[in-house]
């Protein structure tokens, strides 16, 4: 029998996990195509996609977590992660001043 919420929890973090990845790497060929630079991490962390992903990761992490102190520090991460995507995206949407 299939156990549909390990099958959420583990879900979720993979799916995250890609989403940041995905995001890296694109972060990381628009930087390749700046001659002499290098900031492919800054660019990734300043886009809100790649904190959703990470709190993706945290939340399906904190899901499966057994102990209860793991499964706080899990979703204090995500909290924190989903905060972060809130203020870049009004960073991103509002007038340049």
């Amino acid at each position: 029998m299939i156990d549909w919420w390990n099958l959420l929890t583990h879900g979720l973090w993979i799916l995250g996990l890609a989403g940041a990845l995905a995001v890296l790497s694109h972060s990381d060929w628009v930087a390749s195509q700046q001659p002499g630079s290098s900031k492919a991490l800054a660019l990734a962390m300043r886009n809100p996609l790649f904190s959703i992903g990470l709190a993706l990761a945290c939340l399906g992490a904190g899901l499966g977590a057994h102990p209860d102190w793991e499964r706080v520090v899990w979703f204090l991460l995500a909290i924190g992660f989903a905060l972060t995507t809130g203020v870049l995206y009004r960073k991103k949407k509002a007038p340049p001043a």
